[in-house]
């Protein structure tokens, strides 16, 4: 028999931990390689550095919320507890091993894809068989389309590491499936579900929430008319439809946040929501900066330009550290205490006093508030001025201790009730 939810803070909690380590990773690999980073997004350490992000940072983390919230989802039950600490360990390990060759050894890169590959196909008979015990619907339609992209991206990424393509003319698909078809696409899923909780507005529709996930779904075929549509790769008529889909899944989802945030029964906004919030500005001035660029180029005006591998690595780190962590750190300081009183609740019983709130910090999200969003904004434009590098680095190191701090009260709340 499946044991309570309340068991499976476990792996919860396992995989937030993977996550804060990963943010303290990626602040020492800021400030250690602040003198690399400004050469060209395609560079050892640059790439270290994204995949630190991506696989040992944010991953975990959607991996620890994902296990919680989908039987939550689709009315169900989370169908093995065993698969998913199975699931996370295999990833740890070929994440872990993966970063590790990025910085080390890039020659052992090849040996954990497989490993990550394997995690995910177990993922994902870990997700069919959860949502086969409640019903299916939108969401659940929505977490298995990114799960499929998450696939290609490692399908792809291995291609490019075996040689069988050139890297450099399929690394931009690669990083804009995983952005939009993996991290943006499971966030607005899993939002679609959390803020209205954490909100108390269930009153809205999700059709607008809905209508942006099928376009962050098909926005990685899209963006293959790069390659194979009729116009000149890089051209404005091959970017457009690309970036059109961009805007309209973007404005689709603002147009849901809004009527989320205006039908709350709750009065006020918690420090964490508005961190959260707060994320969705990245893509906005992504996107403008993209289209701003785009119509420089088609004036032809060259005095305005930069080159444009800095504009793609901005455009990386608007989107990347930007939206998706800004994103996770928000909703992830609201989590944590959330999931740490559920599991007292469970074991203290009714008569347990304490809240949500009393696990939190205030003062630790209000810092968080400014100092994440100045890393961010500090690391997006060392892409042009290199000498903001290290800055950044510290203030993300600074981030990963509150985050570090702000978990670790939730976690430490639950040993005392053993």
């Amino acid at each position: 028999m499946e044991a309570p939810k309340e068991a499976h803070f476990g792996v919860f909690a396992a995989n937030l931990t993977v996550s804060a380590l990963g943010w303290f990773l990626l602040a020492i690999g800021v400030l250690v390689n602040s003198q690399s980073l400004g050469i060209h997004f395609y560079n050892g350490p640059a790439i270290a550095l994204v995949h630190t992000f991506t696989l040992l940072t944010i991953t975990p983390a959607i991996l620890g919320v994902l296990f919680q919230l989908l039987p939550v989802v689709v009315e169900g039950r989370l169908s093995s507890r065993r698969l998913a600490w199975f699931v996370s360990i295999l990833w740890w390990i070929g994440a872990a091993g993966f970063v590790a060759s990025r910085w080390f050894f890039p020659e052992g890169i090849i040996g954990f894809i497989p490993v990550l590959l394997l995690s995910i196909v177990l993922l994902l008979v870990l997700v069919l068989q959860t949502v086969q015990s409640g019903h299916w619907n939108a969401q659940a339609w929505e977490v298995l389309v990114a799960l499929g992209w998450l696939v290609m991206m490692s399908v792809s990424g291995m291609v490019m590491a075996g040689g069988v393509v050139s890297p450099l003319e399929f690394v931009t698909w690669h990083a804009w499936t995983g952005i939009l078809g993996w991290f943006a696409l499971m966030i607005v899923a899993l939002t679609t579900r959390l803020l209205p909780m954490f909100l108390l507005s269930h009153g809205g529709s999700h059709r607008w929430a809905h209508f942006s996930a099928t376009l962050l779904a098909v926005s990685p075929i899209i963006h293959l008319l790069h390659w194979f549509g009729p116009f000149a790769t890089g051209s404005l008529y091959s970017d457009l439809p690309f970036m059109l889909c961009c805007g309209l899944a973007g404005l689709a989802f603002l147009i849901y946040l809004q009527q989320c945030v205006r039908k709350r029964m709750r009065r006020s906004l918690e420090t964490p929501i508005i961190l959260f919030l707060l994320a969705f500005l990245f893509p906005v001035i992504a996107w403008a900066l993209a289209a701003a660029m785009q119509t420089l180029s088609l004036l032809d005006l060259s005095g305005f330009k930069l080159e444009g591998h800095r504009i793609a690595s901005i455009l990386v780190v608007l989107m990347l550290p930007g939206f998706v962590g800004t994103a996770t750190v928000g909703m992830g300081a609201k989590i944590v205490p959330f999931m740490s009183w559920m599991a007292m609740q469970a074991r203290l019983g009714p008569g347990n006093t304490i809240l949500p709130r009393d696990l939190g910090h205030p003062a630790l999200s209000r810092a968080q508030l400014f100092i994440y969003p100045a890393a961010v904004l500090l690391l997006a434009c060392g892409c042009i001025w290199p000498i903001l590098f290290p800055l950044a680095g510290a203030f993300f190191f600074i981030s990963a201790t509150l985050n570090a701090v702000q978990m670790g009260r939730g976690f430490l709340a639950i040993r005392r009730t053993r």
